[in-house]
């Protein structure tokens, strides 16, 4: 009767056997546990900061479009100097050519000409040509300072 109630020998190493092999497993899920815990709280402070980042995001978008509609206008406001540069150049040579050839015409029909009165008229007319380059010269520096 006494061996009834003591389990033998066999039994007693295969429970204790059991019993590591369940505290090795339960060591092992509480150190999964642990791990999964400190994952959760990562991505909930990284779930946390997701508002503060897409803000971030929007308003450099909108930053950044704003930039880009800056730099179209200020192209097509080069655009347009650059054509205003060459009409004023185009428009220089003919009033130049004018000149030359109202000159050649008068020496032709053989008038006289003040010389000092032509040169005043030529220093003139180069004088405001020089001026007209000048300032578009300074308006192209303005808007690529800008």
């Amino acid at each position: 009767m006494a061996s009834a109630l003591f389990p033998s020998t066999d039994e007693v190493v295969c429970l204790q056997t059991g019993l590591r092999e369940k505290e090795t497993a339960t060591e092992t899920m509480a150190e999964e546990v642990v791990t999964l815990t400190t994952k959760l709280e990562e991505q909930s402070n990284q779930a946390s900061d997701a508002p503060a980042v897409k803000e971030k995001l929007d308003t450099l978008e909108k930053r950044y479009a704003t930039l880009l509609e800056l730099f179209d206008e200020r192209e097509e406001r080069v655009r347009e100097l650059m054509t205003v540069v060459a009409n004023v150049r185009v428009i220089s040579k003919e009033q130049l050519n004018d000149l030359i050839s109202s000159r050649s015409r008068l020496e032709s029909e053989r008038k006289v000409v003040d010389v000092w009165h032509g040169a005043v008229v030529l220093y003139q007319l180069l004088r405001r040509m020089l001026e007209i380059r000048w300032s578009v010269v300074n308006a192209k520096v303005r808007v690529l300072r800008c």
